[in-house]
């Protein structure tokens, strides 16, 4: 949406999983995954009903503003009692997560800079140049022309990753080809076009 205060970009993408059916042989029942952990005796990984993640964003001017909303459903799984003789339900708990960035593009139009011009067409083109064949812009805005600065923190909010146990099989204690346990990362960007 363009409005007098910027360019407003909004994008929702989901994923639904209805039923994953699995039959390992011939005289096992067939079992619907959707929901559930991938192996029993790991639960590295589960097959989730919802993931989704939504961003809004915002330019205007070289300012560049992001937000990136994401959500991992959760699971079913199995987890030994404190015993670890008897197997217990347990549900691997569904994640939201929130990331931020800002960035600020310097650009400035030298008006002396050639321009290419092309006929309608396309068999004859033309280079147009100023005469004068020198920049308009001063030897800062040159060095920062095409400069980009940008400052992003992921997991705003340093959520750690669910807790999962597959059946005490799970060395890490969480889905860990879902997640990592970095936390909360700030970082900064800087880019330059030539």
């Amino acid at each position: 949406m363009q409005t007098s205060f910027g360019i407003f970009t909004s994008l929702t993408q989901a994923t639904y999983l209805d039923e994953f059916l699995f039959q390992q042989t011939l005289f096992d029942p067939v079992l619907d995954l959707a929901g559930r952990t991938t192996n029993e005796g790991a639960s590295d990984e589960g097959y989730y009903k919802w993931k989704a993640d939504t961003r809004l964003d915002w330019a205007w001017k070289g300012f560049d503003l992001n937000g990136t909303l994401r959500y991992i459903d959760g699971f079913d799984e199995q987890k030994t009692d404190a015993m670890g003789d008897i197997l217990i339900p347990h549900y691997v708990k569904q994640t939201f997560t929130l990331d931020l960035q800002a960035s600020y593009e310097f650009s400035y139009k030298d008006e002396n800079q050639p321009v290419s011009n092309y006929s309608k067409d396309g068999k004859n083109s033309e280079r147009i140049s100023s005469l004068s064949g020198s920049s308009s812009l001063s030897g800062w805005q040159r060095a920062l022309n095409g400069l980009r600065i940008t400052v992003g923190c992921n997991n705003v909010f340093d959520r750690d990753p669910p807790q999962a146990f597959g059946e005490g099989g799970n060395a890490v204690g969480y889905p860990s080809f879902t997640y990592d346990a970095t936390g909360r990362f700030v970082y900064v960007r800087v880019t330059k076009k030539f």
